[in-house]
């Protein structure tokens, strides 16, 4: 016990960290009990493990010339740069474009053309978040019941035919 090293003392002959008594007889203890436990049956929990969420990608505020793959369109409309819209928006007159990208006091409307730009975006580069971002109205068959008059109709028809 005379040559134990204290915890964070090194060995000078090797340079490495030197095992303390104290951690020693840490080890012997946690044996000794796991002895004892052995008679006692441990109770098995089943504890569901926690499914980590993946952390959002942080996108950089200035965006350098190059190709950024899985960009969200949200990201890309917002990051910096001048769009082709934007160019359209200042040749109508600086104002304008002032008012609608820089103070965006004009609301920027929505059309089917966009909703159509939009789609085709996330065709094409985001199919993953396709259901996400849109749906697809059903096709009604021919023949089915999408009023209460068609209804009613087929109800009399049917009253009329007993």
């Amino acid at each position: 016990a005379g040559d134990a090293v204290q915890a964070g003392e090194g060995d000078l002959g090797t340079g490495k960290e030197a095992v303390t008594v104290e951690n020693q007889n840490q080890a012997e203890t946690h044996q000794n009990n796991d002895s004892v436990s052995q008679s006692e049956p441990e109770a098995q929990q089943n504890v569901p493990e926690s499914q980590q969420e993946e952390p959002e990608a942080a996108w950089p505020e200035y965006f350098e010339p190059g190709r950024y793959e899985g960009v969200p369109n949200e990201v890309y409309h917002a990051a910096n740069g001048i769009s082709s819209t934007q160019v359209k928006d200042a040749r109508v007159s600086l104002m304008y474009f002032n008012a609608r990208h820089v103070e965006k006091t004009i609301v920027k409307e929505r059309s089917p053309v966009l909703d159509m730009g939009n789609l085709v975006h996330a065709l094409a580069l985001q199919p993953e978040n396709l259901e996400a971002e849109f749906s697809v109205e059903p096709e009604i068959p021919e023949g089915a019941f999408t009023t209460t008059a068609t209804l009613r109709e087929f109800i009399d028809a049917h009253n009329a035919s007993l």
